[in-house]
């Protein structure tokens, strides 16, 4: 299956593609990606659009005032708003989800920005981050 230009990538299709590491169009168990699932933030469309919407809705919902960012504890109210009773593994993966988030976006004031979170429902964190992670490594070579 051919695959679309990033320009005509949804946002969900551009969030998987930096887990698709040989390109194949499948993410396979040893590499890891992100799927919709019962407990999720309900922030993509079932046509893997971010809904700008839902996700302002959400945040606006479990932050606090000012609602520009979150502790990892916001994403713990999310999580237990957002998730469906009984949906075990949707909820694991939620968890496993914004614990890699709040890891990547962790701040010296342990808040994760809004905008930053924002960001990796689409990927464009991801990138830029592991280019800085290879400046470093060939740096210290």
């Amino acid at each position: 299956m051919p695959s679309k230009s990033k320009i005509q990538q949804t946002p969900l299709e551009k969030h998987a593609a930096f887990f698709d590491t040989d390109g194949d169009g499948a993410i396979w168990p040893m590499e890891s990606g992100h799927a919709m699932h019962g407990s999720d933030s309900t922030s993509y469309t079932a046509q893997g659009d971010f809904d700008k919407a839902r996700f302002d809705h959400a945040f606006e919902l479990y932050t606090q005032p000012p609602h520009i960012g979150m502790a990892y504890g916001g994403a713990i109210t999310i999580l237990n708003g957002q998730r469906n009773a009984y949906d075990f593994f949707g909820s694991l993966a939620a968890l496993f989800e914004w614990f890699a988030t709040y890891t990547l976006l962790w701040t010296a004031d342990g808040l994760m920005k809004k905008e930053d979170i924002c960001g990796i429902y689409d990927g464009s964190p991801f990138y830029p981050l592991v280019k800085s992670q290879d400046l470093a490594k060939n740096k210290n070579k």
